[in-house]
C-alpha cells in the first residue's frame, strides 16, 4: 500500500505542476532526488515517473543519495543551480 500511495503522490504532483505551466514548446527537465534507489518502492516510483515523463517528452535527471541524508540538500541545490523546471523529492525513513 505504501508503494502505491507513494507512486500516486508523485504522479499527482507531476500532473498538477505541469497542467498550469504552459511549457509545451520548451524541453522540460526534472531533477529527481531519491534517498536510496536500493529500495524496491523507490525503484518502482522512479520507473513509473520516468515512464510518464518519457511519454510527455520530459527529461529526468536522477540523483541517488544512497542512504546518506546529508546528500539530499546538496543534490537539491545542484538542481536549483542547473535551473531545472521541477524537483521531485522521494524520501523515506528506513524501518
Amino acid at each position: 500500500m505504501k508503494k502505491l500511495s507513494l507512486f500516486l503522490v508523485v504522479l499527482l504532483f507531476s500532473f498538477s505542476l505541469f497542467s498550469v505551466s504552459g511549457a509545451e514548446n520548451k524541453q522540460v527537465t526534472i531533477g529527481y532526488v531519491t534517498m536510496n534507489m536500493g529500495g524496491d518502492s523507490n525503484v518502482l516510483c522512479y520507473q513509473g515517473f520516468t515512464k510518464y515523463a518519457k511519454a510527455k517528452g520530459w527529461k529526468v535527471n536522477l540523483a541517488d543519495c544512497q542512504g546518506d541524508s546529508t546528500k539530499m540538500s546538496q543534490y537539491m541545490i545542484n538542481f536549483v543551480s542547473q535551473k531545472v523546471d521541477a524537483i521531485c523529492v522521494v524520501y523515506n525513513e528506513p524501518q
